[in-house]
């Protein structure tokens, strides 16, 4: 009775303070797949086991760290015993190589094993940085080592090879799940198919006596109708394979699927997890494009640029943000207020400094209404430029019409690699033959030559028709204003662009050379910014020009250009809402228990 109670606390919790915990593409997801035949040095005990492990890296902290959780039946079904295990460890080295140790697991005698790890200096003989680039360019490893088998029984290298994954608990059932300890790890293909698209799911758990698997539509805390169901639901559970219809694709990439694993006691769920997409911007509501010139009031002398895009949740005022730069010293990065032609005050600190940045922030009412009117700017700064506007700034704008995020796990088939990019695109001409013209600024970390393809193609297709050939030894890849390096589509190709049927393909020299696919890519898409749930209530001065807009608690004043009257009212309401909640908080735990 206590146990029920106290999950009924938890959900009123969650609903009383709108809390919602959902996947975020600041995520860097990397799994791995364990199995004996990836072992390099021969074995001497033969063995059918395999094992799955996600490792989620930490990229907001200052000091990297990645979270790993590895479940594996290397002991089940035989004679041996998890105590059998001398080591599991993760090794820096590519495929096929043996490697040097940097990490071992503690608790290693069990199924499931979980830890944390950091990039520090001397770890395997490397720095900070050289451990997180041979990550992030799968060159790690993971290796279970046994008693009958100390060179090694099964192994998995850590890569990009999926693009989704799901963490099953008992605490995230609903109802409460009975099962004592269960916990469940899953990984998944999504792939773009003809006239459905297909999710293929592997997975192991710990649940006792399961009766079936299976997908539903839901956030985090919500419960929703079945998408996909196994009967076959003994761990290992491989190729769980589920047709999706346009919408459920959807629901999947926004991370309002949840995958559940059902038992005789627990017939709804014994352990659940949401499904979360890997690497992947569901939609942006707007972009920036940070350059020395747009700094105030007289730019810089620097040769650094960046672009940024933004996702935003109108539900919860979540602001997620992605920052691509070259600054080569940076210190600093900010969200400021202002208009592209002041300097203005800080509004937030930025998670980090170095690129790639991503992180998120949660907003005020206020601060919504400046991000719908293009009030706000990003700034980076360095040891060069360490005041004011800094080095690089860009204002945020929904007024470019279109975005790409490139990245490898967008390459068909997926590629693991490091490097990123970000790329906006807007309308500009339209002339008498039906010659649609569209200017690009497209920055990316691909070192060296390059050649920036324009293709026609959906998400997930490899095509040969390409639109444009954009050479360009140098981030970024810029068109011009005198029309002789723009993208210029016909109307059957335009129709395509904003049916984000057009992608971007960043092709070193010697791969384009070779007709090979790229180092990353990215689907061209329209922004799509959320509903706007606020009513805002403008008061035009003499000339029809808004000068106040009204909540209803407060009015906010733009007075000059650069003075902001910070409204105090806001902040007092919401002081007096979290105590009135707390109150009642405590008042329903006394009830309660």
């Amino acid at each position: 009775m206590l146990k029920q109670n106290i999950f009924v606390l938890f959900l009123f919790i969650i609903a009383f303070f709108n809390v919602n915990i959902h996947g975020e593409f600041i995520k860097q997801v990397y799994t791995s797949k364990l199995q004996a035949s990836s072992v390099v040095t021969p074995q001497i005990f033969s063995t059918d086991a395999t094992g799955i492990m996600v490792c989620i890296l930490d990229r907001i902290s200052s000091v990297k760290s990645i979270y790993c959780d590895l479940q594996h039946d290397v002991f089940v079904g035989s004679y041996r015993s998890y105590e059998e295990i001398s080591r599991i460890s993760i090794y820096k080295g590519a495929f096929n190589t043996e490697g040097v140790v940097l990490f071992n697991f503690t608790n290693q005698n069990q199924p499931r094993i979980t830890d944390t790890f950091y990039f520090e200096n001397g770890v395997g003989g490397s720095n900070a940085f050289e451990l997180l680039d041979d990550f992030l360019n799968g060159n790690w490893y993971v290796q279970i080592h046994t008693i009958d088998n100390p060179d090694g029984e099964i192994r998995g290298q850590i890569e990009k090879q999926y693009n989704a994954f799901s963490l099953m608990d008992i605490q995230q059932t609903i109802p409460h799940s009975t099962a004592s300890n269960a916990n469940g790890v899953a990984i998944g293909q999504f792939t773009r198919q003809n006239p459905k698209d297909q999710m293929i799911l592997d997975l192991f758990h710990t649940a006792q006596e399961p009766i079936g698997i299976s997908v539903n539509e839901g956030a985090f805390g919500q419960v929703g109708g079945t998408v996909g169901f196994a009967v076959s639901a003994f761990s290992p559970v491989e190729r769980f394979e589920i047709d999706y219809f346009k919408d459920e694709s959807s629901d999947f990439l926004e991370d309002l699927q949840y995958l559940s694993v059902l038992t005789e006691r627990n017939p709804k769920g014994a352990i659940r997890g949401q499904l979360e997409a890997i690497d992947y911007i569901p939609h942006v509501d707007a972009t920036a494009s940070l350059k020395p010139e747009n700094v105030f009031p007289e730019g810089t002398l620097s040769d650094a640029s960046g672009c940024a895009l933004i996702s935003y949740r109108c539900e919860n005022r979540e602001l997620r943000y992605f920052i691509y730069h070259t600054v080569e010293n940076p210190i600093q990065a900010y969200i400021h207020i202002g208009d592209e032609d002041e300097s203005g005050p800080f509004l937030f600190t930025l998670s980090s400094f170095e690129s790639p940045i991503y992180g998120f922030e949660i907003l005020t009412k206020q601060d919504e209404f400046l991000l719908r009117n293009n009030n706000l700017y990003f700034t980076i700064r360095s040891e060069e430029y360490p005041e004011g506007d800094g080095e690089i700034r860009g204002q945020l704008t929904n007024e470019n019409k279109y975005w790409s995020y490139l990245v490898s796990t967008q390459i068909v088939p997926v590629k693991t690699n490091k490097h990123i990019g970000c790329a906006i695109f807007n309308d500009i001409d339209f002339d008498d033959n039906g010659i649609f013209e569209v200017d690009y600024e497209i920055h990316h970390s691909v070192p060296g030559d390059v050649t920036t393809i324009i293709k026609q193609g959906r998400e997930g297709e490899n095509t040969i028709f390409t639109v444009d050939v954009l050479e360009d030894d140098d981030s970024p890849i810029e068109s011009n204003s005198d029309d002789t390096r723009t993208l210029k589509l016909d109307e059957t190709l335009y129709s395509d662009l904003n049916k984000n049927h057009l992608y971007v393909e960043i092709i070193s020299g010697d791969e384009y050379q070779q007709s090979t696919i790229g180092m990353i890519r990215g689907q061209i898409n329209v922004i799509d910014p959320c509903t706007n749930f606020i009513d805002y209530q403008f008061t035009p001065d003499d000339e029809g020009t808004p000068t106040t807009f009204y909540y209803n608690i407060f009015s906010y004043t733009f007075a000059t250009p650069t003075t902001y009257e910070v409204p105090t009212a806001e902040a007092s309401m919401i002081t007096i809402s979290i105590l009135t909640k707390t109150f009642i908080l405590l008042l329903a735990i006394f009830i309660i228990i």
